[in-house]
């Protein structure tokens, strides 16, 4: 998965770090899922509704599944999602 790639390569050195910040923040469900949500609830505090969301189904192709999410119960999954 091209985030596990990132982050393993953000790892090597400080250079590698600049280098490879590329990605906005991303989480996979349900694996990272506490995670995710302490971030969405402090960014839900400092942006309020416009805490937006992209939720992606990771075995999809061709935008099929996607949906923007920026309420804690939009945020569903029976697979493994990107959000």
């Amino acid at each position: 998965m091209l985030k596990l790639n990132i982050e393993r390569a953000r790892k090597m050195s400080a250079k590698a770090n600049r280098e490879f910040n590329i990605m906005p923040m991303t989480f996979v469900l349900p694996k990272e899922y506490v995670d995710f949500l302490t971030v969405f609830t402090e960014l839900e505090e400092k942006e309020g509704r416009l805490n937006y969301w992209i939720l992606k189904p990771s075995a999809s192709s061709r935008g099929r599944g996607i949906s923007l999410v920026n309420e804690i119960t939009q945020v569903t999954y029976g697979e493994p999602m990107v959000m």
